[in-house]
């Protein structure tokens, strides 16, 4: 495997298809322990914030959960709500999500860079998909999110493939 890239100035690889994210521990808000990216079963499809604040970020979450939060964990998936920071409005957040997925918060700034994106890995951190949101909030739609669980939860990790019946799919 080629070495990956890094960001400027950054102690952390930068966020692409297959960085390995397995070392990246986050805080589960409120006072829960770390979460560590690469652990558990099943895909993570990570959504960063630009703060838990951002309105956009909160539609967004929130189309998330109202349409295909479902769909995400029918097939193993685990989704989070990363903020950066120490949390310090995540209240807010948790309100307007009502605690329907997990918030981790960033404070070292490993994944949430201050900038909207979606990070799909595998149960091992292996990073499969990426969406950077830009100034327009322009990230994917949330049935492609599912689409990704649905393809990582049926790879054979061995050959990298759908395996068995699920090769229909």
């Amino acid at each position: 495997m080629p070495p990956l890239p890094e960001m400027a100035d950054a102690p952390y690889p930068a966020i692409v298809p297959r960085a390995l994210l397995g070392g990246v521990s986050l805080l589960a808000w409120p006072s829960g322990p770390l979460t560590e990216i690469g652990s558990g079963h099943g895909p993570r499809a990570l959504v960063t914030l630009h703060s838990a604040v951002c309105p956009d970020c909160q539609r967004y979450i929130c189309g998330l959960l109202a349409s295909s939060a479902g769909r995400i964990s029918e097939w193993g998936g685990r989704l989070g709500v990363v903020v950066p920071g120490n949390g310090q409005s995540a209240h807010e957040l948790a309100e307007v999500i009502g605690g329907a997925v997990p918030i981790l918060l960033d404070p070292e700034g490993k994944l949430a860079l201050g900038k909207a994106t979606v990070i799909v890995t595998d149960e091992w951190g292996e990073v499969y998909f990426v969406a950077d949101a830009g100034a327009g909030h322009d990230l994917p739609a949330p049935v492609q999110i599912a689409d990704w669980s649905r393809f990582l939860a049926i790879q054979c990790p061995e050959c990298e493939g759908p395996e068995g019946e699920w090769r229909t799919i």
